[in-house]
């Protein structure tokens, strides 16, 4: 990851030849950050923003706050937040992308210590009935003072009328159960919103070796 950025800089010197030191390195570090971990049309989309406009943003902010002592990283976080206008410039899903890094790498996260399966049985402590689990929900009604939810029990359709439901189905599922009496906004989000792809590896080791060459946290 280091040395990434030095290499990419020596390979594209005909994108970067009409722009400051600064601007290059710092571009090879955030389209280093942008290959190693985002998906393929992003990084494609985004090689078409550096040519096309990106690279003349860049070239006229002040990046040297946001370079480490000795300039081999660059404080994406700060940078970010310090320049909103930025992300302004960029596309739809390279400035989501950049959001998700600046939540993913917020010094204000915090670790539930225990593990967070703490949060679900917390909560189905604090319900006061029973709790039914493996019913496969196909349909959600919306009626004026109140919603129908249906689900399959033992193959068997059943329906219940509701005072209210609170759903935290994702949308790429929601959308292919049976809805009714939702507004057109509404319809609209569930069936238009992209979910983006996304990996998580974990690994066991017997030391964090990482640390020896000065990585720390998940930056």
């Amino acid at each position: 990851m280091k040395d990434a950025p030095r290499i990419f800089d020596q390979q594209d010197r005909g994108i970067f030849s009409a722009y400051s030191e600064k601007t290059r390195l710092f571009t090879a570090w955030l389209k280093t950050i942008v290959d190693a971990i985002a998906p393929g049309a992003l990084r494609a989309s985004f090689e078409q923003d550096l040519k096309s406009h990106l690279l003349d943003e860049l070239e006229r902010l002040y990046l040297e706050p946001f370079f480490s002592e000795d300039g081999s990283t660059i404080d994406l976080q700060g940078f970010l937040k310090s320049h909103l206008d930025f992300r302004d410039s960029c596309s739809k899903a390279l400035d989501m992308f950049l959001g998700d890094i600046l939540a993913e790498t917020s010094h204000d996260l915090w670790q539930l210590e225990g593990g967070i399966y703490q949060l679900i049985e917390r909560l189905a402590a604090a319900i006061k009935a029973p709790i039914q689990c493996h019913r496969e929900v196909v349909a959600l009604g919306v009626q004026e003072d109140s919603v129908e939810v249906s689900w399959l029990e033992n193959g068997q359709l059943q329906t219940r009328s509701c005072d209210y439901v609170l759903c935290t189905i994702p949308f790429s599922i929601l959308k292919k159960i049976e809805l009714s009496g939702f507004d057109e906004q509404k319809l609209a989000s569930i069936h238009n919103i992209v979910y983006c792809p996304a990996t998580k590896v974990g690994f066991h080791c017997t030391e964090p070796f990482w640390e020896k060459e000065g990585i720390r946290g998940q930056k």
